[in-house]
């Protein structure tokens, strides 16, 4: 009697195709995964093929190919977010072509008062859902907010990481050109963007916004905000002075302690308007110009980061914090202060927890760090940065602590590309750098 085994119908394809396809099969796979677990699993098929390494990174870095028939005009979207719905509108342009790049403009309303939007009909937002046909040059995303679920929330961060997964898995978007805007409480929510999760942004544009808000216990902000964590950011506001809800003293106040870091900032009010800024048309047009001109650098020379946690929070594009001291003393002048004063009771600020910092600076093959507080943090190499055919070395606080060849690693590639979607950003080495030793004995 013959013997008789089960062999996959996937085994017995790929014995047909030609050399590339089972590679080109298992990076599709990849591409379209909707969560990080399945493109892991994904990656693992990419893994067992064993490519190249230089060939599956002009592959991350070519991306991958988008369907010439999207979808086009307003859509209406829900996910689940902790078993609530978070809707959101998108408007992709009749004239989306997929051979190019995109910009995207991220639109958060204000209002964080309102109950949960119940119907998925862009009421959250009704200048935007009034449109029918979008025929501006970039992509647009008008989520909802509301007071069970705030721009500065964990449920938010949450969201906006699931609906820019969606927008880069289907339209084909400019990484280096994701440009937030937001009015009121929009523009609050973009202070905590810049303070705690800045990665996908290239800049923020914001209209009446108060930062005052984040300082007060009731509004549920989720963390610390760190001042030094707005250097090398970019800010374009517009504030009214006759505004009865935000205070244009106090907003004064708070622009001179956050100009204090490295942070630019382009700032200035309308004498003759409130909160509600009524703009001329030139005004309106004025910030799209950075939709042409500016780009965010996903991997610069200098870097800095200061967390309170590890579980969220603790990375900033190639710089990984891992581990804090906890017996670090406790430091408020890095944590944005709360300013008293018409419209902002005089409360204490949120606790504060016991924090540490990493500043970066990057020439060439040789990274200066200096580090307040952490124990342990781990620095991502992109080849586009660093020469892997050459000694990688790490200083940290005046003493060399690593001098060694990076090896590309095509996992940590993988690995690194499935959370971050990113074509600008790619990683070919991880490097973990333990800070213990350098801390006298505690």
């Amino acid at each position: 009697m013959p013997l008789c085994f089960a062999i996959p119908t996937i085994v017995l394809l790929q014995a047909w195709l030609p050399d590339d396809e089972p590679l080109d099969l298992a990076f599709e796979a990849y591409w379209s995964a909707p969560t990080l677990e399945e493109a892991r699993a994904a990656s693992d098929r990419i893994l067992e093929l064993a490519p190249d390494f230089d060939d599956a990174y002009a592959r991350l870095r070519k991306g991958r190919i988008y369907d010439a028939d999207a979808p086009r005009g307003k859509l209406l979207r829900t996910h689940v977010i902790d078993g609530v719905d978070h809707h959101y509108m998108l408007f992709i342009p009749e004239s989306y072509d997929a051979s190019r790049t995109w910009p995207v403009r991220w639109d958060l309303h204000g209002g964080m008062g309102q109950p949960e939007w119940k119907e998925l009909d862009g009421s959250w937002s009704p200048g935007w859902a009034a449109i029918e046909r979008y025929e501006n040059d970039y992509i647009t995303v008008v989520p909802a907010g509301w007071w069970g679920s705030m721009w500065w929330e964990a449920s938010q961060v949450e969201s906006f990481q699931a609906i820019l997964g969606e927008l880069k898995r289907t339209w084909n978007v400019h990484e280096n050109r994701v440009f937030m805007f937001g009015s009121s409480d929009g523009a609050i929510g973009e202070w905590f963007y810049a303070f705690r999760d800045p990665d996908p942004w290239a800049m923020y544009i914001g209209y009446v916004g108060f930062p005052a808000r984040l300082t007060n216990r009731a509004m549920r902000a989720d963390g610390q905000m760190h001042l030094s964590n707005l250097e090398g950011q970019r800010f374009y506001l517009r504030n009214g002075v006759k505004d009865r809800i935000v205070n244009i003293d106090v907003m004064r106040k708070y622009l001179d302690v956050i100009r204090e870091v490295d942070v630019d900032i382009d700032y200035a009010e309308h004498a003759d308007h409130g909160h509600d800024l009524e703009l001329t048309r030139e005004e309106q047009l004025e910030p799209f110009a950075h939709f042409r001109d500016f780009r965010r650098d996903p991997l610069p020379e200098r870097l800095s980061w200061s967390t309170e946690r590890t579980d969220r929070y603790n990375r900033r594009l190639w710089l990984v914090i891992d581990e804090l001291d906890p017996d670090t003393d406790l430091d408020r002048s890095n944590i944005l202060p709360r300013i008293h004063g018409r419209n902002v009771p005089r409360t204490p600020p949120p606790s504060a927890k016991p924090w540490g910092r990493v500043e970066l600076v990057r020439e060439g093959n040789i990274v200066r760090a200096t580090t307040t507080g952490v124990l342990s943090f781990r620095l991502l190499l992109s080849p586009e940065e660093f020469d892997l055919t050459s000694p990688v070395r790490v200083i940290v606080n005046g003493r060399m602590v690593h001098i060694a060849l990076q090896e590309p690693d095509l996992a940590t590639l993988l690995e690194w590309s499935a959370r971050d979607d990113d074509r600008r950003m790619l990683f070919a080495a991880e490097l973990e750098i333990d800070v213990q030793p350098l801390l006298g004995g505690k």
